[in-house]
């Protein structure tokens, strides 16, 4: 990849406790939203890995109600379904499920 070319990460959140009002310990069913981040490959290579882990960890935190509420709006005035193709060739995506231990310590947890 050339330093400018961008690059995506992309993580999905767990947005329970997101919403307003958070949903109940009961609540079963799936509600969880792709959350992106990026910047120019060049940036990634000369910087320590820590600069690629805060940017993705300043984009999960600042990921709350208002975040979803947004999204929410966006996709009610151009409905789309989510490919991955949609966030370019340079995309990579962390999925895992820390409620179901699907990776038995493997998963990342950020909360």
């Amino acid at each position: 990849m050339a330093p400018e070319s961008i690059t995506v990460f992309t993580v999905f959140a767990d947005c329970r406790k997101r919403v307003h009002p958070p949903m109940p310990e009961s609540y079963f069913g799936n509600l969880i939203q792709a959350i992106f981040t990026g910047t120019a490959a060049g940036l990634l290579l000369m910087n320590p890995p820590e600069f690629g882990v805060g940017m993705i960890l300043k984009v999960i935190v600042s990921y709350d109600a208002a975040a979803i509420d947004q999204r929410n709006k966006e996709w009610k005035s151009a409905p789309k379904i989510f490919q991955f193709k949609d966030a370019g060739m340079n995309c990579v995506a962390e999925g895992c499920s820390p409620r179901f231990e699907v990776y038995e310590g493997g998963a990342l947890m950020w909360r």
